[in-house]
C-alpha cells in the first residue's frame, strides 16, 4: 500500500507470547502510539526504564530510539504516523519533554472512556486495511476521535497558550498571508524572541515548520475538493513561485502536487 501522501503509514494489533523485544533505531523520522490492552511491557530509553500495564497509551516522536520487552503474553494496538498540524495539541500529553515515555493509564474509573477510544482505533485498522474509496482518510478520521479522546482523558485538550491558540487560528484561516515570526508574534502579542520560544515549548516545532505544515494540508485539500490549477492552489496558500511551491510539496508529499491530486481521486 502506497502511504507516501497518508498521516497514518502502517497500524495493526499484535498479540504475541512472552519474552518478545523490539528497538527502534534513531533516526526514525515518524511518530508511534500505542495501546497496550493485556499483558505488561517495559521501555527503556535514555532517559530511563519504563512500566506500562493495561489499559495505557504512549506516544513516541521522531528521532526517539528505544527498546520495548514484553515478559509475558501481550496485545496491543500501534500506530505509525506523520503528525498533522491539528494534531499536535491533542499530543502534548505524551510528547513534551518532562512526560516523554510516560503512560497515561485509563484506570477502571475510565472504562466508558477506554471502550471508546479502544473502538475508534481498532476502526482506524478496519479502514486503514480497507480497498475502499476513501478509507485512509476514514482512518485519519477516525485516529482523529481516538486522539481527542486521549487528550480529554489527559486533560491537556485545549491547554496551549491562548496567545499561541490565536496565531494558529490565523495561519489556518489566512494561510495564503506573508507570515514571518514578527507577523506571528504581533498575532500573540509577543516580542518574537518570546514568541518563538513559547511556541517551540508549547508544540514542540518552529513556527516556520509549522506553517509549512498548516499550507501544506490546505494545499492537499484544495488539490482533492477543487479543479483549481497548481498554480492558483499555490498562490491561496501562500506560494507565489509554483515552482517552489511543487518542490515543497514533492519534498513533503513524495509526489508532485498533480500526481498527487491524479493517485488520490483514482481511489
Amino acid at each position: 500500500m502506497d502511504n507516501s501522501a497518508a498521516a497514518i503509514i502502517s497500524c495493526d494489533e499484535t498479540v504475541s507470547k512472552g519474552g518478545h523485544r523490539f528497538r527502534r533505531e534513531s533516526g526514525f523520522p515518524y511518530y508511534t502510539f500505542g495501546c497496550l490492552l493485556s499483558g505488561r511491557s517495559q521501555k527503556r530509553m535514555s532517559s530511563g526504564v519504563y512500566e506500562y500495564t493495561p489499559v495505557c497509551f504512549t506516544v513516541t516522536p521522531p528521532n526517539t530510539p528505544y527498546a520495548v520487552y514484553h515478559p509475558i503474553a501481550h496485545r496491543e494496538l500501534w500506530y505509525i504516523f506523520s503528525i498533522k498540524p491539528e494534531w499536535r495539541s491533542l499530543l502534548r500529553w505524551g510528547t513534551s519533554a518532562d512526560v516523554i515515555a510516560q503512560p497515561l493509564h485509563a484506570g477502571v474509573e475510565h472504562r466508558a472512556e477506554q471502550r471508546q477510544i479502544i473502538r475508534h482505533l481498532r476502526d482506524t485498522i478496519a479502514h486503514y486495511r480497507s480497498p475502499l474509496p476513501h478509507a485512509m482518510r476514514m482512518a485519519e478520521l477516525s485516529f482523529e476521535q481516538a486522539l481527542i479522546l486521549v487528550a480529554n482523558l489527559a486533560g491537556s485538550h485545549g491547554s496551549i497558550d491562548e496567545r499561541i491558540e490565536r496565531v494558529i487560528d490565523s495561519l489556518r484561516r489566512r494561510p495564503a498571508q506573508h507570515w514571518g515570526i514578527s507577523e506571528m508574534a504581533e498575532t500573540a502579542g509577543l516580542s518574537p524572541s518570546r514568541f518563538s520560544h513559547i511556541f517551540h515549548e508549547e508544540l514542540g516545532i518552529a513556527p516556520a515548520k509549522f506553517l509549512d505544515e498548516v499550507r501544506f494540508e490546505k494545499a492537499k485539500s484544495l488539490l482533492l475538493s477543487t479543479e483549481q490549477s497548481v498554480q492558483d492552489i499555490a498562490a491561496a496558500v501562500g506560494y507565489y513561485d509554483p515552482l517552489h511551491f511543487s518542490s515543497r510539496f514533492r519534498r513533503i508529499a513524495g509526489l508532485s502536487p498533480a500526481y498527487f491530486r491524479r493517485k488520490e481521486k483514482k481511489k
